[in-house]
């Protein structure tokens, strides 16, 4: 489906019409929702071919984008504390230790 937003009751209409022709009821529409079209922490784990070490109650959970964390340790912090990496998934080399302890310390205080 994913109709456009401002398109769904024009569709409505016209896919009842056209579907009411072979006597089948147009069940629904499903509008473009982002939400619906981010991929989840199950999917990149697919992708990936992996599967999650920790948090597997949070499989279902969708990301709203994939960030490679580049900055350093401070801004990183910064950055966290802004909330500006709230629903995305952080690519993090190996070895950056630094920002995977400021990762795990932000996760206790929340």
């Amino acid at each position: 489906n994913r109709v456009q937003p401002a398109k769904v009751e024009m569709m409505r209409d016209y896919l009842g019409r056209a579907l009411g022709r072979i006597g089948v009821p147009l069940a629904g529409l499903v509008p473009t929702e982002p939400f619906l079209a981010a991929p989840s922490m199950g999917d990149f784990a697919k992708l990936l071919g992996q599967r999650l070490i920790s948090g597997e109650e949070h499989v279902l959970r969708h990301c709203g984008g994939v960030q490679f964390v580049t900055c350093s340790v401070r801004r990183f912090e910064e950055r966290l504390a802004e909330g500006e990496y709230s629903d995305r998934l952080l690519v993090v080399h190996g070895s950056r230790l630094g920002i995977l302890e400021a990762c795990l310390r932000h996760h206790a205080q929340t």
